[in-house]
């Protein structure tokens, strides 16, 4: 054994004894002394965590290595001087009244440098922690390795067709876990050695060991940024098992990867796969909102669901990786930043949660450094360390290849790398790689000509395509560069409509192009996308080619070859005035090749096919399902610049267009059994596809003719749900726009085909600036007069009030109380409130404030008390009854005017939500005014001998309580069962089952005198003698039929059935299916 092991394998023994003694100190400090300090068991703990991280070392050979050696030292050294310490404290002095005082022995004055010392024992602690991972990491012990992808994951704890299951197939838009795997697939892995300087960094500890925080690591292209982040987040989950790991990988070239909304989608649906109970916090918005809830212009709504989630898990420690965060569409990008800068901020009053972020970008655009300067930051310099490992590893990668390990060329081209590398490793990467396909003789004349950096490869690789094919070759950069999502080979066939040759396929053609751009663009194969993810431009799992192009087959069944661009910095390059695309087209103009583009997508839709089915259309044509879905992308990027194209397109354009119609019927299409409406108006389509631009356009009064129909246009009803375009824009959500409409004469009053006004979907939806812009209208300002008039006379209608309590909008709420007098004690149909509403909802902030500022009232309370219940999410019971208690000063063990509690009267909850009700302090032994416990009510409490344990264990009833009537639950039951129209759902012969397995006494008689057995007999006897046959020789009477059936099998179980009563103190552990084929046996 070597000497540094032999070393350190006995600095971790010493430390281990060391660590048992500390924590023997601390229990007694903590047993002895009643004046002890709060922090003690905090501080035992640290203690023992760093003990098994020492013991790891000790007993794992693979762990004992030089580097920790320091580390564990200064771990013994901080022992030794919490040793010295504790012994110096005489354990058995008292203080003058006899008892023994922390402050007597002296461990006050102490005090100071103890919690110093513990402060050392955690700050060691993460760093050993950090320290082990990183071993792991580079010698492959993977525990974080996945198998299964985020979908096939959540599948396993959802069931498949139920509302959580279609949730979350809404919510998903790209699988984190798939792109970080596909990110190293295509770039390879990380060299060991490098990256590992950042957990070691003062920024890195301090956020690591905060509870919540924000580090920003920046560099320039090249610098390795997205390896980082990979292992960061490698490191963060091998290090911290019991925090939750989160992170989203964006990507300026995939659609699903390059906007905030698609993050927050990212991050939300990682932490329901970890906490598969924070779906409730989703689930009530999705219910009202649906789809909608996951479009660009929900953004703050699903960040209130993000805040809701965080805050949920506020105890818990989550650490998110934002990786390339400057690749996020810039518009959405400002929002993000102010969201994720709102969390930290100490001033503002704000969620409590326990997120730590951790962001890597470049330094531009200009709202990155100006938002996230304020936080501790980490800037990637010329990383010479890190380089020259991958340096080395690469060279030797390429020497084995070469058989040139130990040549005097093998240090020569190392020399060369290293003198040019510029502290890039993306440029080291593609050099690597081309000298892997030269000669030895090559190589050596290849290293006198290096470029000097990113924009000199580029330039080189320009440089060197043929003339002949410098046409084609700058057509099919222009369309990579401007398309909103990377193309398949087949469609960049399409697009730049390359011909074949006599003995090459267009196909070929274009892989032979493709191959000539070098490091720009790359090839990768997954599954050609299904019609949904070509309506949100998501992209399959994509794997990186490394076949080289000739032997591709972009034919190959079942997959599809993507083209894009090998890094952002190829991107920055081609957009540059002075080189790039310039070098091949001339001088590029973005709005003039949007509007080219725009132009070629248009046509295609123009083009009158012969097939009514996308798909089929799409064989000969196969941009036409990317001109579908994208055309109006780039129409939007053209600006006030559009006109062109409707002068161009004038079909597609014209008040009724064939052309627009098989439009939205493919557009449409997801829809299975609807026929998508035909004669879509031009204001309809353009508030569909957010061209407002073109709406604006449509608007202007050019002349008296043409400014009446626009009038009629402006208000015209369309599609499934026959609505106006202010119908629409209020939905998305579009302040402006809506602005822009009611200047033109929208009428918010017209209804839809649901009844519905814009100025319902408002109050439902928001914002606020949206519901004001609608209010300020004449015919709105009559709607909401008579809608308050009838909320104060309680004609039993849901007033506008109730349906902003139901989208949970605090602003409209108190605009309707305090300018529009509603009476915030309306009742809808169903006799509720809009508190119950709120409630019903979950919005319990909303109804705090309902009954805080608004003067709602808090009764009847039971009414409250169920409302709770009424969305059955099963994590937020016990949130939803503490927030009741405290905020709104609730009882929750309140009755109603007969004496029922809410157990006497609830029946459908899953039984996790009875142990939350438990824990929250609902009661079940309460009576009402008949004498009745809650067993003689609710028989969903008696359904399974689960719940019934649970009952009879935490309220000490009497399971042959008696009413006023001497019934006992089992008399109850009977009854109940006589009466199957009225008799709840969960009423079955388990119950009875159970009851008897608890110790049920079936010879107890009520007030009459008969035991259940005679009742049931009783029924028995009256439910035959109503059963009648009718001319035709048939029992007519079916309903009434099931009663002696059930009182013949009553009868059954109650003289046959023999059981041994459980006890019910030592009955745990019972299947929720007991009592279902799983009875005791019987004796």
């Amino acid at each position: 054994m070597a000497a540094e092991t032999i070393g350190i394998v006995a600095a971790c023994g010493q430390f281990v004894e060391q660590s048992v003694k500390i924590i023997r100190f601390s229990k007694q400090v903590h047993d002895k002394f009643q004046d002890a300090p709060a922090e003690i068991d905090a501080w035992r703990q640290q203690i023992q965590g760093l003990e098994k991280l020492v013991a790891a070392v000790e007993a794992s050979p693979a762990l004992q290595v030089e580097d920790l050696k320091p580390t564990v030292e200064q771990a013994k050294a901080v022992g030794d001087k919490l040793l010295r310490i504790f012994e110096g404290i005489d354990f058995e002095k008292n203080d003058g009244f006899g008892h023994k005082s922390w402050r007597v022995v002296g461990g006050f004055l102490k005090e100071d440098e103890i919690s110093s010392l513990f402060k050392e024992i955690e700050r060691l602690k993460a760093l050993l922690g950090d320290q082990i991972a990183v071993i792991n990491i580079n010698q492959g012990h993977d525990k974080f390795a996945r198998v299964e992808s985020l979908i096939q994951d959540l599948g396993r704890s959802f069931r498949p067709g139920t509302d959580e299951d279609q949730c979350l197939q809404d919510l998903f838009i790209t699988d984190p876990l798939s792109d970080r795997d596909g990110i190293i697939t295509a770039k390879g892995r990380r060299t060991p050695g490098t990256c590992e300087w950042i957990p070691m960094t003062e920024e890195y500890r301090s956020w690591s060991t905060d509870q919540s925080g924000l580090l920003w690591i920046s560099g320039p292209p090249g610098k390795g940024k997205t390896f980082i982040s990979i292992f960061l987040t490698q490191l963060l989950q091998s290090s911290k098992p019991d925090a939750t790991i989160i992170w989203f990988f964006c990507d300026n070239k995939v659609a699903s990867r390059n906007k905030a909304i698609n993050i927050l989608r990212g991050l939300i649906i990682q932490l329901i796969q970890k906490h598969n109970q924070l779906i409730s916090r989703i689930m009530p918005t999705w219910k009202i909102q649906g789809t909608n809830l996951f479009r660009d212009n929900s953004f703050e709504t699903l960040w209130r669901v993000f805040e809701d989630m965080l805050e949920a898990l506020k105890e818990h420690e989550i650490c998110c990786v934002l990786d390339a965060l400057d690749e996020c569409d810039e518009s959405s990008l400002s929002p993000l930043l102010f969201k994720i800068q709102s969390l930290f901020e100490p001033d503002k009053k704000s969620i409590r949660h326990s997120l730590k972020f951790l962001v890597t970008s470049r330094e531009q655009p200009e709202c990155l450094p100006v938002t996230l300067s304020a936080f501790p930051h980490i800037t990637l310099g010329l990383l010479q360390h890190d380089i020259q490992l991958y340096v080395s590893d690469r060279i030797s990668h390429l020497a084995k290849l070469k058989g040139i390990e130990g040549l005097p060329l093998c240090q020569y081209i190392e020399y060369a790398f290293r003198k040019r590398a510029g502290g890039t490793f993306l440029w080291v990467a593609f050099m690597a790689r081309d000298l892997e396909h030269k000669t030895v003789k090559e190589i050596e004349r290849a290293l006198t000509q290096l470029p000097r950096d990113l924009p000199e490869v580029y330039e080189q690789i320009l440089s060197k395509i043929n003339p002949e094919s410098k046409t084609e070759v700058g057509k099919m950069l222009t369309w990579l560069l401007f398309t909103s999502r990377p193309l398949t080979v087949v469609e960049l066939c399409d697009a730049v409509q390359i011909e074949p040759t006599p003995y090459l396929t267009k196909e070929q053609v274009c892989l032979d192009y493709i191959q000539s751009c070098g490091h720009l663009l790359q090839v990768s194969s997954g599954r050609p996308p299904n019609g949904m993810d070509y309506r949100v431009n998501r992209l399959p799992p994509l794997i990186p080619v490394t076949t080289k192009m000739t032997e591709l087959n972009s034919e190959e069944s079942g997959t599809s070859l993507y083209v894009s661009f090998v890094h952002q910095s190829a991107k920055d390059f081609l957009r540059s005035h002075s080189s790039g695309l310039a070098a091949l087209n001339g001088p590029m103009d973005p709005k003039k090749t949007h509007a080219d583009i725009t132009n070629r997508l248009v046509s295609l839709l123009e083009a009158n096919r012969p097939s009514s089915q996308l798909f089929e259309a799409a064989k000969d044509l196969p941009l036409l399902p990317y001109a579908v879905f994208n055309w109006n992308y780039h129409m939007r990027e053209m600006g006030t610049d559009f006109v062109t194209v409707l002068d161009e397109h004038k079909d597609f354009f014209r008040r009724a267009s064939e052309a627009r119609d098989r439009w939205w019927a493919w557009y449409h299409f997801e829809y299975p059994g609807q026929d998508p409406p035909r004669d879509v108006p031009l204001l309809h389509m353009a508030c569909i596809t957010a061209l407002y631009h073109l709406l604006e356009y449509a608007l202007l009064k050019r002349n008296t003719l043409l400014g009446l129909l626009r009038a009629r246009e402006v208000n015209r009803v369309w599609g499934h749900d026959q609505e106006t375009p202010l119908h629409l824009m209020v939905k998305q959500g579009q302040d402006k726009v809506v602005q822009l409409l009611m200047k033109y004469g929208a009428d918010a009053s017209i209804k839809n085909v649901r009844g519905k006004t814009a100025l319902d979907s408002a109050a439902f939806l928001g914002p606020y600036a949206v519901f004001l812009l609608l209010a300020a209208s004449r015919t709105c300002r009559e709607i909401l007069e008579a809608d308050a008039k009838s909320s104060i006379s309680h004609r039993g209608r849901e007033t506008l009030l109730h349906t902003a309590a139901r989208g949970g909008h605090q602003d409209i709420c108190r605009e309707l109380v305090e300018k529009w007098h509603y009476d915030v004690e309306a009742k809808d149909k169903d006799g509720f409130t809009p508190l119950l509403v709120a409630v019903r909802c979950q919005h319990l902030s909303l109804a705090s404030f309902l009954v805080r500022n608004l003067g709602a009232k808090t009764t009847p309370r039971i009414k409250i008390l169920e409302s709770a219940f009424y969305l059955r999410e099963r994590s937020r019971i016990n949130e939803a009854l503490e927030s009741l208690s405290s905020n709104l000063g609730v009882d929750i063990n309140a009755a109603d005017e007969d004496g029922n509690t809410l157990f006497h009267r609830l029946y459908s909850p899953a039984f996790i939500m009875l142990q939350e009700c438990v824990a929250a302090g609902l009661r079940f032994d309460k009576r009402n005014q008949e004498g009745e416990t809650v067993l003689h009510r609710n028989f969903w409490l008696s359904a399974t001998h689960e719940r019934l344990h649970l009952v009879l264990k935490e309220s000490h009833l009497d399971i042959n309580a008696r009413d006023i009537h001497g019934r006992t639950p089992l008399h109850a039951l009977v009854t109940a069962a006589a009466q199957p129209d009225q008799a709840p759902w969960s009423l079955d012969l388990r119950n009875l089952v159970a009851l008897l397995d608890f110790g049920a006494d079936r010879s107890l008689m009520d007030a009459h005198g008969r035991t259940p057995s005679e009742l049931a007999a009783e029924y028995l006897k009256q439910g035959s003698d109503e059963i009648y046959i009718d001319e035709e020789g048939i029992d007519s009477s079916d309903e009434i039929d099931e009663v002696p059936c059930t009182m013949s099998m009553i009868l059954e179980i109650l003289s046959r059935y023999a059981t041994a009563p459980l006890n019910v103190r030592v009955a745990d552990g019972l299947s929720e299916n007991m009592g279902n084929g799983d009875q005791p046996a019987a004796t």
